[in-house]
C-alpha cells in the first residue's frame, strides 16, 4: 500500500516522461522528497554505483526569473564545485524541457529539521556544524563563488552529522570588489544592506548569513520577526540582537553573533577571524566518520594484519584446566 502511495505521489508530482528518461540512465525514483518554487527534489538509487542520490528537476519552460537568469549560473557554477562540506553534483540529465540534477544525498535531511526536532542545538555540536559551514563558505569564497542564499534549509547533513552546503540557485562568480544589487535569498536571513536594497558586497552579505544560521542554532528560534520588514530593518541597523532569556547560550556565542550581525558589512569579522572568535578556540575543524566508518577501517586493518588490534602491552596466555581451577 505504502509503495502505491508512493508512486501516486510521485506521479503527482513529476511527469512521467521525467521518470522515464530518468530510469533509462540507470537511476530508479525511490521516493519524493521536497518541492519548492523552481524544482521538484526526489530521492534515488543509482545501479551502477549502488548509492543513493537526490534528484533535482527543474522545468526550464517555465517562464520566471529563476529559469531565466539563474539556472544558468547554477549549471555553471555547480559542476565545478568541489568540497567535502558542499553537496556533490554527479552529473546533469537534459530531458528538454526538463533539467535533473544528480547530485549527493545527504540522509540527515536538512539542519532546520535537526533543530527543530531538536528543539535547538548543544553549543558543542552547534560549534562542529558551524565551523563545517565556515569551511564550506571558505572553499566558495576562494573560488569567487558567492552564495547568497544561506540558511537553515539549504546546509544539509549527511548520516553522521557532516555538513554539505547545497541549493546553489542564486551563486554566482563575483570578484572580490565587487558589488551586486539583485536581491536574492529568504528576507529572514537577508542582510540590511540588502533590505535596503543597496549595492552590497556579497561576500559580507553571506556572513551575516552565517550569523543567522548561528542564532537559530543555538536558540532555535529566528532572530527577527521577518513578517514586517521595515520594522525587522529597522531593529538590523540598530544593532539590536534579542536573545531569549529562557535559553542559557554563553556570552561567547551571544558575541560572536552580535559581532557578525553588525549592520555595518565593513566591520563584521571575516571567516578566518570568525574561526579565531574565543567561543571556537576549543573546537577544531572534523569530519565525523562515525561508528560505521570506523569498524570499516579496523576491518581493513583486520585483514591486513590480523595482530594488529591487540593492545599493545597485552599477552595472551593458556592455562591449563587445573590451573583455571585454582
Amino acid at each position: 500500500m505504502a509503495d502505491c502511495e508512493n508512486q501516486l505521489e510521485l506521479a503527482e508530482c513529476c511527469d512521467t516522461t521525467v521518470l522515464s528518461g530518468i530510469s533509462k540512465r540507470n537511476l530508479l525514483v525511490e521516493s519524493f522528497l521536497a518541492k519548492g518554487s523552481y524544482a521538484t527534489v526526489l530521492k534515488g538509487h543509482n545501479t551502477d554505483t549502488n548509492t543513493q542520490v537526490a534528484l533535482k528537476i527543474v522545468d526550464s519552460k517555465k517562464k520566471c526569473e529563476y529559469t531565466q537568469r539563474f539556472l544558468p549560473r547554477e549549471r555553471d557554477i555547480w559542476p565545478h564545485l568541489s568540497h567535502v562540506n558542499v553537496i556533490r553534483l554527479h552529473t546533469m540529465i537534459d530531458l528538454d524541457p526538463y533539467l535533473v540534477f544528480v547530485c549527493e544525498y545527504a540522509e540527515n535531511g536538512d539542519l532546520l529539521s535537526k533543530i527543530k526536532r531538536e528543539r535547538r542545538i548543544a553549543e558543542p555540536q552547534a560549534k562542529r556544524i558551524f565551523l563545517q559551514i565556515i569551511e564550506a563558505l571558505k572553499y566558495l569564497h576562494s573560488v569567487k563563488v558567492v552564495h547568497r542564499d544561506l540558511k537553515c534549509e539549504n546546509v544539509y547533513l549527511d548520516r553522521n552529522d557532516n555538513v554539505k552546503l547545497g541549493d546553489f540557485g542564486f551563486a554566482r562568480l563575483l570578484e572580490k570588489n565587487d558589488n551586486t544589487t539583485t536581491f536574492c535569498g529568504s528576507r529572514a536571513y537577508a542582510a540590511p544592506e540588502i533590505l535596503s536594497a543597496l549595492p552590497y558586497d556579497a561576500y559580507m552579505s553571506d556572513i551575516w548569513s552565517l550569523g543567522v544560521v548561528l542564532f537559530i542554532m543555538v536558540t532555535g528560534c529566528m532572530p527577527y520577526n521577518d513578517t514586517d520588514a521595515y520594522k525587522m530593518l529597522r531593529r538590523q541597523i540598530e544593532h539590536k540582537v534579542r536573545f531569549p532569556s529562557s535559553t542559557p547560550i554563553s556570552n561567547e556565542a551571544k558575541n560572536l553573533i552580535y559581532n557578525i550581525m553588525d549592520p555595518r558589512p565593513n566591520n563584521r569579522p571575516n571567516l578566518r577571524q570568525i574561526c579565531k572568535h574565543s567561543w571556537l578556540s576549543d573546537t577544531s575543524y572534523e569530519m565525523n566518520v562515525g561508528v560505521i566508518s570506523r569498524i570499516k577501517r579496523m576491518v581493513h586493518k583486520f585483514r591486513k594484519n590480523p595482530y594488529s588490534l591487540r593492545q599493545p602491552n597485552s599477552t595472551r596466555t593458556t592455562k591449563t584446566r587445573s590451573e583455571r581451577q585454582q
